[in-house]
């Protein structure tokens, strides 16, 4: 006989009975493994092959390792988060939320609806549609509760008893550690105990022993909790609610461009200096000197800014470089020497005021106008890329190296001394792909940007673990790799997040042709050589409106308590709980508690 997971039943001596009676609560249970004559632990469940996997072959071994688990695994093979209808086994008994009554029976799985299909198993009901997250598995087997408190995630399930003396709390840790991806050391077991007249959490010794229907609750060691990385929020921006208006007044308020209005300010401040004191400040020297006197000026000049060391006397910006004696033709060499330092100043600012607009976002938004189905098209597939976490290390140790160098000492001469200096030596370095299992995309639906003619979009981009076990995976697969790479004395490591075709800033226009006919590439940088790009961007800010999202990613590694409902060893009564999806102003949402359930297709969820 076998039961609904197609093991043999255990006789009375621990042995298959292919003629045993199904288990009932009110017949004997089979021995528990680990006494006498019991049968052995029920093994591991096996790796299925998924939609799209080639089937086993003849002679493979069932237990073959995952895709995720295989050199050639790739990001984009990370499935999009869900079931494929095997989570619950044929014949099953279940109970709905939205269909009251008696249990009902697990008779099929509709692939289009994403539904279980249920029977009433006594024939008086007919036979309803629900989707897996409104069922609830009722265990066959008699056995304790365990619940899942905070920081790991909230859910219930039911640990089946296969003997009367029941389980030892080292080996219910050992079986919920493996089936959650934790290590059982992480693991505490507690009990509700009356002391006194009140009601106490008590921790359980690994010796103790768990029996039917108790109810134990699990934590993490310490309360330990995984901290979120620093390098899910690095690419981030802060969205703000979407702007109300267009308008000189509103587009300033968006964004005044300081960096650049300082920079013209002085670049044409320096200008005008240096013409004011070339035309005027000259002029009226030469004006009262003769010709000679004009030639000594310019001879003075040069021989000025050729001098260098204790020749030249050490001045302030409005001090005269050279004291002559004569009153005439210092004022002369005042305003010539500080035509030529406006005149450097002016050049020096110029060179910053392009090199600040080549790096504007101004000119990123006018290298990605698209049109407005175009934008949605171009967010939407963003939204369907998988991510890419990856993992870098670079090891190094710092040197101490000599070096000979020449100075002058404070009479001038030329002399040569030995230094020391330190040098960085990098002598290895990695990198890897975190290797999670599903992922979705929580962003939200970007709505609609017919508001305005023209809308700056700016996207940035974090992601998120989908619940406390990823975190304690990928912290452990962190620490694995770099234990594995750390080959010096100091190392650098820093985690990416790479997700394909994305860009930070993109022009949206209602449609093809309502942008102004100057407002491109060429335009702005026509006008930032003419030293006037700032009137170019406050223009483009006051036409345009802005929006704000963040592509965000959630990651998960799957365990085998999330992949099925029914275990040998464990139903899960209560599905477990996942992080909470942060709320981005301007997005829409189709449910603001947006939730991982276990729909099994190859892309992520669509808001609708």
């Amino acid at each position: 006989m076998q039961n609904m997971h197609g093991r043999a039943i255990p006789d009375k001596n621990g042995y298959p009975d292919a003629t045993a009676p199904p288990y009932s609560e009110e017949g004997c249970p089979p021995p528990y493994h680990g006494q006498p004559g019991a049968p052995s632990a029920p093994a591991a469940p096996v790796y299925a092959p998924g939609e799209g996997e080639n089937p086993l072959r003849e002679g493979q071994s069932p237990t073959g390792p995952p895709p995720h688990e295989k050199p050639n695994w790739k990001p984009s093979q990370a499935q999009g988060v869900g079931s494929r209808g095997t989570e619950l086994p044929l014949g099953s008994k279940v109970t709905s939320k939205k269909h009251k009554g008696s249990p009902w029976e697990i008779s099929g799985y509709d692939h289009k609806s994403e539904r279980y299909i249920l029977k009433c198993s006594r024939g008086l009901r007919p036979s309803v549609r629900a989707k897996i997250k409104d069922l609830t598995p009722v265990p066959k087997s008699p056995g304790f509760k365990a619940v899942f408190k905070k920081p790991l995630p909230e859910g219930e399930i039911w640990i089946h008893l296969f003997g009367n003396e029941g389980m030892a709390v080292s080996d219910a840790k050992s079986l919920v550690a493996g089936n959650t991806g934790l290590m059982p050391e992480k693991l505490v077991l507690q009990m509700k105990r009356d002391y006194d007249g009140g009601w106490r959490y008590v921790r359980l010794r690994d010796h103790e022993r768990l029996h039917r229907n108790d109810k134990v609750f699990v934590k993490l060691a310490d309360n330990q909790r995984y901290e979120a990385e620093s390098s899910m929020n690095q690419d981030a921006i802060k969205v703000k609610t979407p702007s109300d208006g267009v308008g000189c007044v509103a587009g300033c308020r968006q964004n005044m461009h300081w960096k650049s209005l300082i920079f013209t300010i002085i670049f044409w401040s320096c200008l005008f200096g240096a013409l004011y004191t070339r035309f005027v400040g000259l002029g009226k020297s030469k004006h009262n000197r003769s010709h000679e006197d004009s030639e000594e000026i310019v001879l003075k000049t040069n021989e000025t800014a050729m001098k260098t060391g204790k020749e030249r006397k050490q001045c302030g910006f409005f001090d005269t470089p050279m004291d002559t004696g004569n009153l005439g033709l210092d004022m002369a060499l005042f305003w010539a020497w500080h035509n030529v330092g406006l005149a450097h100043m002016a050049l020096f600012f110029y060179l910053i005021s392009l090199i600040e607009a080549y790096c504007s976002s101004t000119n990123q938004y006018l290298k990605n106008i698209k049109a407005k189905k175009g934008v949605h098209r171009f967010v939407n597939r963003l939204q369907k890329k998988a991510p890419r976490i990856i993992w870098n290390i670079r090891c190094y140790h710092m040197e101490t190296r000599t070096r000979l160098v020449s100075y002058k000492d404070k009479d001038g001469n030329r002399r040569t001394r030995w230094e020391t200096y330190t040098v960085r030596v990098d002598t290895h370095s990695a990198s890897d792909n975190y290797r999670f299992d599903t992922w979705d995309d929580v962003s939200g639906k970007l709505p609609s940007l017919s508001d305005y003619k023209l809308t700056k979009l700016t996207i940035g981009k974090q992601w998120m673990f989908a619940d406390t076990f990823t975190a304690a995976d990928y912290n452990q697969g962190k620490l694995r790799f770099i234990q594995l790479n750390d080959r010096d004395v100091s190392y650098d490591f820093s985690t990416t997040l790479e997700i394909p075709g994305y860009r930070p800033k993109v022009l949206a226009e209602v449609k093809p042709g309502s942008k102004p006919e100057f407002l491109t590439a060429g335009w702005y940088w026509f006008m930032n050589i003419l030293g006037l790009g700032l009137i170019f961007r406050w223009y483009f800010t006051a036409i345009s409106g802005q929006r704000e999202f963040n592509l965000i990613k959630r990651v998960q590694k799957r365990v085998p308590i999330m992949q099925t409902r029914i275990l040998p060893t464990m139903t899960v009564l209560v599905p477990f709980t996942y992080a909470q999806v942060p709320q981005q102003p301007g997005m829409v949402y189709n449910n603001a508690a947006v939730s991982l359930d276990v729909r099994g297709t190859s892309e992520p969820p669509l808001y609708t």
